[in-house]
């Protein structure tokens, strides 16, 4: 049995999205990249600090306590946000925030603060507790 394999063609019915594509003949896929970000930075784990850079942030009184694969955002040490980590993301669960973390200097991780993961309104520093 020959594997199915979709090629462009003028007379296909439409199938996904707005192509036009064609069962008879085989195509080669095209490749996607893989991001491996575990390799890129050491693991999150932890207490945090969340210092302040600039924007719209509390000056003091954000930690986070970050387990594996999720998170916990706390104010004056009351939970006020839980997160997936994926990657160097941490994906709020009811909030419409992203925070992403950009590189890790030293003394901490920094980041940024993205309203719907498009729009970034603060500037932060990671340090360990």
């Amino acid at each position: 049995m020959r594997p199915i394999v979709h090629e462009l063609a003028d007379t296909a019915p439409l199938c996904r999205g707005t192509r036009l594509w064609n069962l008879a003949q085989p195509a080669t896929p095209a490749p996607r990249p893989c991001i491996d970000y575990a390799n890129d930075m050491p693991a999150l784990t932890g207490r945090f600090r969340v210092r302040r850079l600039s924007g719209l942030l509390p000056p003091f009184g954000v930690t986070k306590r970050i387990d594996g694969a999720t998170g916990v955002t706390y104010l004056f040490g009351l939970p006020v946000g839980h997160f997936r980590v994926i990657g160097r993301r941490l994906v709020y669960r009811w909030w419409p925030i992203v925070d992403e973390i950009d590189g890790d200097d030293g003394h901490g991780y920094w980041g940024r603060g993205r309203l719907f993961g498009v729009l970034t309104f603060c500037r932060f520093r990671l340090e360990r507790l």
